[in-house]
């Protein structure tokens, strides 16, 4: 067990390594107080590796892709004709349900930061990242919407290899539901390209109320990024195009853009 969780944190410097830190995190180190005791903090680190080595396509799905899965086999040099299940998309459908559960809890560990940071007994921020906390409801519904994506992932999550219907007259009387395993991570990665928009949202406000300190140049640059298209929040305001803007800053990888190295390259086969 040392080495799984030695192997995790490993992934997770090779990350935050390549990220300067500013004063930022000298002025916060107080908040270490508050936070120690909480999971999502001390457990944080080797949760990110994990979720990286599980949304990497294992190497044997690509040589598996690579292949010959025809039924029968035909090997003419050796005269031979095999019938097998070279066929069945198990593998696929596992490799799938590794990955759906790696794209939930990317989407669930983000939620609960949201939830941190809205919460000024954990953050010292004002309640809900709102300076008007009280007479405006400030970033409490956006909370809300990645809770709802966050419980949506969890049903999507469930494993589908693990159910099969007899079809064929029983003759194809265990498949792999592969194609849905593989089909519903494109809603998940929405899902949680969202509940990460959102989050890309408070951290940028949250930074904005410690105002006049900084942080690093790379997260800067992020924030500057994201207030080119999205201004401070200083007021109630229909929060929905904020969340669209900035996901569509992920999905075009404005943010992955700024790190020295890409987290899924750090991975070590």
């Amino acid at each position: 067990s040392n080495v799984a969780v030695v192997y995790a944190l490993l992934i997770t410097a090779l990350v935050y390594r390549s990220l300067p830190w500013g004063e930022f995190v000298e002025a916060t180190k107080g908040a270490v107080r508050t936070t120690s005791m909480v999971l999502l903090v001390i457990g944080s680190a080797a949760c990110f590796g994990w979720l990286l080595a599980y949304l990497r396509v294992p190497a044997q799905l690509v040589q598996l892709l690579q292949s010959v899965s025809d039924n029968p086999l035909v090997f003419p040099d050796e005269n031979e004709i095999i019938s097998g299940g070279n066929f069945h998309a198990e593998p696929v459908a596992m490799a799938a349900d590794n990955m759906a559960l790696a794209i939930a809890e990317t989407g669930a560990l983000s939620e609960r930061r949201i939830a941190m940071l809205i919460d000024s007994s954990i953050s010292e921020l004002p309640p809900f990242l709102t300076s008007r906390a009280g007479l405006e409801s400030g970033f409490m519904v956006a909370h809300v919407t990645a809770a709802a994506l966050t419980s949506e992932n969890k049903s999507l999550a469930h494993p589908a290899s693990v159910d099969s219907l007899p079809t064929s007259a029983n003759q194809e009387d265990h498949v792999s539901m592969a194609t849905f395993a593989a089909r519903r991570l494109r809603a998940m990665n929405e899902n949680t390209r969202y509940i990460l928009a959102i989050e890309f949202l408070a951290a940028a406000q949250g930074i904005s109320l410690r105002r006049p300190l900084k942080s690093s140049n790379t997260i800067e640059n992020a924030i500057k990024s994201l207030r080119d298209h999205v201004p401070e929040w200083t007021e109630d305001r229909i929060i929905s195009r904020d969340i669209e803007l900035a996901n569509s800053l992920i999905h075009q990888g404005r943010l992955a853009e700024l790190l020295p190295a890409q987290p899924l390259d750090t991975i070590l086969y």
